[in-house]
C-alpha cells in the first residue's frame, strides 16, 4: 500500500513516524517515564492509522493496538504502540512532543523545549514532499470555491468578478512547527504564508497557500491516504482529500476556472452559481 516508502532506510521511516506524532499523534506517560505512541483521529481514518501501522511494524516489528474509543461523547479512531525502546528512539528526534499547552499558562509552555521536525531539512525534496504529504493527510485542507467579489475601477466604475479560487490549508497554532512548515514549502518552491487565528491559544491557526502555480504542484502529489474530509467542511465532508485534489485539477483543465466580470451581481451570481453547479456534476463522476 505505501510501495514508495520502502525506497527510504530506518532512519528516514523513523522521521517520518516522528512526524505523525507531532500532527495527531502523542507519547503516552505512564508515571514518569513515556512509554507509548498514541494516534487519535477520526473513526472513518483507516488509512492514517493504516499507515502509522506500516511505520510501526517496519521499524520495530510491532503491530499497534486498534480500537474505537469514545472521548467526550464521541467516537473516534485509536491506534496504540506500547514500546519503551521504540519511543526512546524516536525521542531523539525532537525534545518534546507536546504541540500544545494543556492545564498550563501558554508562556510557560512556551519557555519549554518546542517540538521540531528539523531532522527533516537534512533530506532531498522527494522525501521532502513524503513529509508534506503527511502533513496533507492529517492537518491539511484544500479547498476549492467560486467567488464574486465587487470591484471599483478607477474609484469610480463599478463591476463584479466572478472567479475560481482555491486554499491550501495546513493547521498547525504551534509558533515553531508554523515556522518550520513555511520553510519546508519554500524548500519545495511553494509560497507559503503564516494564517492568523486568535481563536487559537497561539493566535496562529497554522499556513496558507493560494498561488495557482502552487496548488498546482500540491494535487499532483496530493496526500498519502484515502483520508476523507471531516465534518468541518460544510460542502465537502466524508469525500475524499484525493477527490478533492482531482477535482480542482479538472477544473483547471475546464474553461469554468476562468475569471469573468458582468455589470451587475445578479449577473455575477448567475454565472458564479452555473459554474458552482459544475463543479458539484463533476465531482459526481470522480
Amino acid at each position: 500500500m505505501f510501495e514508495e516508502l520502502d525506497l527510504f532506510g530506518r532512519e528516514q521511516l523513523k522521521k517520518l513516524l516522528a512526524i505523525i506524532i507531532l500532527t495527531d499523534g502523542n507519547i503516552k506517560k505512564s508515571g514518569k517515564y513515556f512509554k507509548a505512541f498514541r494516534l487519535i483521529t477520526s473513526v472513518h481514518s483507516e488509512g492514517q492509522h493504516d499507515l502509522f501501522r506500516y511505520l510501526c511494524e517496519k521499524l520495530f516489528d510491532k503491530t499497534p493496538k486498534r480500537f474505537e474509543t469514545i472521548i467526550n461523547g464521541k467516537t473516534f479512531l485509536e491506534s496504540d504502540l506500547f514500546c519503551v525502546k521504540a519511543v526512546k528512539e524516536i525521542m531523539k528526534l525532537s525534545p518534546s512532543y507536546k504541540t500544545s499547552p494543556c492545564n498550563e499558562k501558554v508562556k510557560d509552555y512556551l519557555i519549554k523545549s518546542s517540538p521540531t521536525f528539523s531532522f527533516i531539512f537534512e533530506e532531498n525534496n522527494f522525501f521532502k514532499w513524503i513529509v508534506f504529504r503527511i502533513w496533507f493527510d492529517f492537518e491539511g485542507s484544500i479547498t476549492p470555491t467560486f467567488r464574486l467579489s465587487k470591484k471599483v475601477d478607477g474609484g469610480k466604475y463599478v463591476y463584479y468578478q466572478s472567479s475560481f479560487e482555491t486554499q491550501f490549508y495546513i493547521a498547525c497554532a504551534h509558533p515553531n512547527l508554523s515556522e518550520e512548515l513555511i520553510r519546508l514549502c519554500g524548500d519545495l518552491g511553494l509560497c507559503a504564508k503564516i494564517k492568523k487565528d486568535k481563536r487559537c491559544w497561539s493566535g496562529i491557526g497554522g499556513i496558507r497557500i493560494t498561488r495557482k502555480k502552487d496548488i498546482k504542484k500540491i494535487i499532483s502529489h496530493g496526500p498519502m491516504t484515502n483520508v476523507k474530509i471531516s465534518k468541518k467542511s460544510p460542502r465537502f465532508a466524508g469525500i475524499e482529500k484525493k477527490k478533492i485534489c482531482s477535482l480542482v485539477k479538472s477544473i483547471y483543465e475546464n474553461d469554468i476556472s476562468c475569471s469573468k466580470s458582468f455589470k451587475n451581481r445578479e449577473l455575477g451570481e448567475k454565472y458564479r452559481t452555473k459554474n458552482y453547479n459544475k463543479m458539484l456534476e463533476i465531482l459526481k463522476f470522480l
